[in-house]
């Protein structure tokens, strides 16, 4: 299996990479860091920091900066939304041009809480109360040929940092 890890520089995302060969065993993988630029210089040091880490680990890092406050604009859209678009797009791109089998992508409590809200806010009805799907069932979201994973729910608040510093990992705030 060959698997895209979706990774923000977070901490969530962070830990997700760092245990990439214990959640995907047997599997090739490369990470794919999106640069929304919303953020000035500190998405430039976000993109800095995950280049390196992968660079240390010796992943392959994708990465690509995106013009979201035009997207959205030109879209209609709010930030957030095309944010999603442009990351979920190229994800898309990604995986048909280089055979990756899988997107990953790591997720805590409140990110899952706002995907809630979200689905509700779309009216998905009673589907959209489940949120992120977690781990590892049949239920994945499908990007062309690739499935979509949620490997870890990682804790929020308090536990997520302990849980990744206890592990010797950096992380950025995302």
């Amino acid at each position: 299996m060959k698997v895209l890890l979706a990774v923000s520089g977070g901490i969530d995302s962070m830990y997700m990479l760092h245990r990439a060969p214990e959640l995907f065993p047997g599997a090739s993988f490369a990470a794919a860091h999106c640069n929304f630029g919303l953020r000035g210089d500190e998405s430039d040091g976000d993109e800095e920091f995950v280049i390196s880490e992968c660079r240390k680990m010796g992943v392959g890092c994708f990465v690509k900066r995106f013009d979201t406050i035009e997207y959205a604009a030109a879209n209609g859209v709010s930030v957030e939304m095309a944010a999603r678009e442009l990351r979920y797009g190229w994800f898309r791109e990604l995986c048909r041009d280089h055979g990756f089998d899988a997107l990953a992508t790591a997720h805590n409590a409140n990110d899952n809480a706002e995907t809630l809200i979200l689905n509700l806010l779309r009216g998905t009805g009673t589907k959209g109360l489940r949120g992120i799907p977690s781990g590892f069932t049949p239920q994945f979201v499908h990007l062309e040929t690739s499935a979509s994973l949620h490997p870890s729910h990682c804790p929020s608040g308090p536990a997520g940092p302990s849980r990744s510093h206890g592990h010797g990992r950096p992380w950025f705030r995302d």
